[in-house]
């Protein structure tokens, strides 16, 4: 029987992301002690992932996996719905197998009952108020299609389901049919096209659970649970799954869910992990110099780092900077760059044909600050709860432009790709499918969703650049209200 596991970065720095935990450092550390766990018991452990993956968790932490499967370059998913990474991989299986979560911690081999067995989860969930408000939502989305009997399953009194941590078995036709359910799911009802309002729709519990569950209940199948009694939706106790402080009382952890939010579940995880695998908790810690320097003498954060007071100080006369260069600028001019700005909307409004055609122009007076290295991380935060940017956002750019209200300027975030938005149209204006087809094929990918995905983040950029009036619509005054 292999155990497999599927690390699937959506595109993010493993590094920065902390993909629920607190910190990027917790989820290694989790990893690391899953994979760790699964090998102290058994020899054929394989890993299906990225190329960010495995250059982080098999390059980089030398983790024990016995295979590698690079399988989710281009993988064509919105990350709120990451668990569509794990049917993929179920779905790839040809022989029998157990699919253990990144947070599983195991601490003897599972039961000959759930090695055997044709179909296993973790445990039967007994769903609470907690999953029905969830189905609910589910549910009163107009918009979003369900085979009549997942519709009717959605609507008994307790949601069925079953807690993923742990699944697989030897009956790979069933579980390729529940996979090809759930990618029908998806596919019928566009829950990975950013431009449908209900793929917004928090699904994961269930296309991956409850869609299970339903399926085994309508054909009467049996699932083997690790656990051999259910546990309610809201009923996954500290004390039965967390207690990484007693490590083999419990035959498996698995820290789910809101458990990793919690400071005191994180702390023992960061104990049992210097306990349980010192050098591996050292050489994390040192891949985050950020927030340890001590673990790491490279320089740059420890005598190179500016104070917090004098990186904010540096941006501050950045601002007085621009303030003097822009004093004189005509106000006729600035009045008509404002005209400008405030069509952005129509862009929004706008088919895919006619923004495809739409000529955009650069702002003539754009300056941007590059955010030195020695800045100081509190530093970052603050400006990055000025910009209301999410924590995990890398704010390594300002654009600034000049305007007519308030202190006279404008700021806006930066990505690399809006710079190379930016600079394109600093050379001269260009239609919007001019500019995305130019930036597209400079990244030699050939895999179509890996293309769309690349198309989709050239519109949110752009859209973003028109929002903050960073760019134009040109000839702006001519469009419709």
């Amino acid at each position: 029987m292999r155990l497999i596991q599927t690390f699937w970065t959506a595109g993010q720095d493993p590094l920065r992301h902390p993909f629920g935990w607190p910190a990027a450092e917790y989820n290694l550390m989790s990893w690391a002690m899953s994979c760790q766990s699964l090998r102290e018991h058994y020899s054929d452990v394989v890993l299906y992932t990225d190329s960010a993956g495995r250059h982080l968790l098999i390059d980089t932490l030398r983790l024990p996996y016995t295979e590698v499967c690079t399988v989710f370059d281009g993988f064509h998913c919105l990350p709120r719905h990451w668990a569509l990474s794990k049917i993929k991989t179920y779905s790839m299986q040809t022989e029998p197998f157990i699919h253990v979560d990144g947070d599983v911690f195991i601490t003897e081999p599972l039961p000959e009952r759930v090695m055997d067995a044709p179909l296993v989860a973790q445990n039967r969930e007994i769903g609470t108020i907690y999953y029905r408000r969830m189905m609910d939502r589910i549910l009163a989305h107009p918009a979003i299609r369900l085979p009549d009997y997942i519709d009717k399953g959605l609507r008994e009194e307790s949601v069925a389901s079953y807690n993923m941590g742990f699944f697989g078995g030897t009956d790979l036709g069933f579980i390729h049919r529940y996979c090809r359910e759930v990618f029908g799911f998806m596919e019928e009802n566009r829950m990975n096209d950013p431009g449908c309002p209900h793929s917004q729709v928090d699904c994961n519990v269930f296309f991956e659970q409850v869609i299970l569950a339903v399926m085994a209940d309508r054909e009467g199948r049996d699932i083997t649970g690790v656990l051999d009694h259910p546990v309610k939706d809201e009923g996954y106790t500290r004390g039965e799954f967390c207690d990484l402080d007693h490590y083999g009382r419990h035959p498996f952890h698995h820290l789910l869910g809101g458990h990793k939010r919690n400071g005191q579940v994180v702390a023992v995880l960061d104990r049992a992990m210097l306990r349980l695998y010192p050098e591996l908790y050292r050489q994390i810690l040192g891949l985050c110099p950020w927030r340890h320097r001590r673990m790491n003498s490279n320089v740059i954060y420890l005598d190179g780092m500016m104070t917090a007071r004098q990186s904010l100080a540096q941006y501050e006369d950045f601002l007085t900077e621009r303030e003097r260069e822009w004093r004189n600028l005509d106000m006729a001019e600035l009045f008509h760059l404002e005209q400008d700005y405030a069509h952005f909307v129509c862009f929004n409004e706008m088919d895919r044909d006619e923004q495809r055609s739409c000529l955009l122009k650069a702002s003539p007076h754009v300056s941007v600050f590059s955010i030195p290295k020695e800045w100081h991380p509190w530093a970052v935060m603050q400006l990055k709860e000025k910009f209301r940017c999410e924590k995990e956002y890398p704010l390594t750019m300002i654009a600034v432009m000049p305007c007519l209200k308030e202190r006279g300027l404008r700021e806006a975030p930066l990505l690399d790709m809006g710079l190379r938005i930016l600079t394109m149209l600093q050379e001269r204006s260009m239609a919007f499918g001019e500019l995305q087809d130019a930036i597209v094929s400079s990244f030699r990918i050939e895999n179509d969703g890996a293309k769309a995905g690349a198309r989709m983040h050239i519109l949110h950029e752009v859209k973003e650049l028109l929002r903050r009036g960073a760019i134009f619509i040109e000839g702006s005054d001519k469009a419709t209200n």
